[in-house]
């Protein structure tokens, strides 16, 4: 590749990356899912305000997406500049603050006894992983014991909730009761649902509280709580009910008759409004419940201490959200932890969901961490807000950048004396294809040759 193809490069990569951001659908996209056609359009004085606050990241974020804060404003009631939009979500806080590989075992339903073994939880009867099956204690067993066990279980009265270990909105969840006692049944429960190696868990079904039943008694309706992984310190930022449809398992929002229902976050108490599916605003729901006779979450401190401990277990994500059934004893009941949940629900309900926090997170990803590449014929620049930083010296390594590149001044990266151009590549490679703790471990190895080294010589 020559020089010319090597700078174009950059410049398409910083393009295509700007270009997903203003029409990517795991950001833009799940919130137009919120809008109506006939929300309300901002004012004049509500576009000024959110480039006076956004007006400083206009570098890493150019295209404010109006849109997002129309149909949220119009969704909650109330305007507020710190909404954070989906991709700015999607593409700057979720990419830059959490390590991906955590949110894969601790999200698998599978696993959640042995990532959580302290918080209370729905008894397990059988799980498979990676085609093999396990009891509630993860001892193996034979998959013939599975199928009679059921039968038994749900003979006696039990009633089981068969989920996949990994799955959106509630999808591929199935409720067994006594009536489908039958070994053909549960066999294809399995076998039609959860084909192949993918893993599930066969648990003991949620009896809920009267109160989460007066919402819709057909499913179990759990109460979902953001936290916040704040400089070592998890705090909760917003909570809703998730209200299921009539005559569904789950309490998904993707089905159609489900509604959400706000949360004050400090108080525990409850909106006098849902918002449905169809994204309209009841105060009565299907079950006859009147919301305007305020609902108040029972234990709702002792709910949210239970959930912020948690996160201090996975300080490596930022943001999670965590869903809880309420027993009937007004208990709560770990159903499952959402790395990186769909901000919307709770934006869509009670408003930003960062709130005090949303200009330090946005000082944070989107001006100190965030920059773009570039390169000239010799250097391989970063480009930040205020300034540009040397990345790497090719083959004109001796020479000094310009002071000024961009209209921004340049700060010019120094190199120890004995490095050559090609250890430097190798250290860009690892950097970038290591994990964390393997890369420090080879650095700080490295170091300590050269200190042996020199005291030797």
């Amino acid at each position: 590749m020559d020089n010319a193809e090597r700078i174009a490069g950059y410049e398409r990569r910083a393009a295509n990356f700007y270009a997903r951001v203003d029409n990517g659908k795991l950001g833009k996209g799940r919130d137009e899912l919120y809008a109506r056609p006939d929300d309300v359009p901002l004012t004049d004085e509500e576009i000024a305000a959110i480039d006076a606050f956004w007006g400083k990241y206009s570098f890493a974020y150019p295209h404010i997406d109006y849109k997002s804060f129309q149909t949220f404003k119009n969704r909650c009631g109330k305007f507020d500049v710190r909404h954070c939009p989906g991709n700015v979500m999607q593409w700057y806080f979720r990419r830059r603050s959490s390590n991906e590989r955590y949110a894969v075992p601790y999200g698998n339903k599978t696993l959640a006894e042995y990532m959580f073994p302290d918080l209370p939880q729905p008894r397990t009867l059988f799980r498979r992983m990676d085609r093999y099956y396990y009891d509630g204690n993860y001892l193996p067993v034979e998959s013939g014991v599975l199928v009679p066990a059921c039968v038994e279980f749900l003979k006696n009265g039990g009633e089981l909730i068969i989920k996949p270990g990994v799955s959106l909105s509630g999808s591929g969840v199935r409720k067994l009761t006594g009536a489908d006692a039958d070994p053909a049944v549960i066999r294809a429960a399995i076998t039609d649902r959860l084909p192949g190696r993918q893993s599930f868990v066969m648990q003991e079904a949620v009896r809920q509280s009267p109160l989460m039943a007066s919402l819709n008694a057909s499913s179990v309706n759990t109460l979902r709580i953001t936290t916040l992984m704040n400089k070592g310190r998890p705090v909760a930022l917003a909570a809703l009910i998730r209200i299921g449809a009539e005559g569904k398992v789950t309490s998904s929002f993707r089905n159609k008759g489900s509604a959400l229902l706000g949360v004050d976050i400090d108080t525990g108490v409850c909106n006098d409004w849902a918002l449905r599916r169809d994204m309209e605003h009841v105060s009565v729901l299907p079950s006859g419940r009147d919301l305007r006779e305020r609902i108040t979450v029972p234990g709702f401190d002792k709910i949210k201490a239970m959930v912020t401990h948690a996160h201090c277990r996975i300080p490596y994500l930022t943001v999670i959200s965590w869903d809880l059934a309420l027993d009937e004893h007004d208990e709560p009941v770990f159903i499952k932890c959402v790395p990186n949940g769909e901000i919307q629900l709770h934006e869509a309900v009670t408003g930003p969901l960062f709130g005090d926090y949303m200009e330090e997170l946005l000082d944070q990803f989107l001006l100190k961490r965030f920059y773009v590449y570039f390169a000239t014929e010799t250097h391989l620049f970063r480009e930040y807000w205020d300034h540009v930083e040397e990345d790497f010296i090719g083959e004109g390594r001796r020479r000094d950048p310009p002071k000024e590149l961009r209209g921004k001044p340049v700060v010019k990266k120094e190199y120890p004396k004995e490095t050559n151009g090609f250890l430097q590549r190798c250290r860009i490679v690892m950097r970038r294809v290591l994990p964390d703790r393997l890369y420090m471990n080879i650095v700080l190895t490295y170091a300590k040759l050269k200190r042996r080294d020199g005291q030797d010589g």
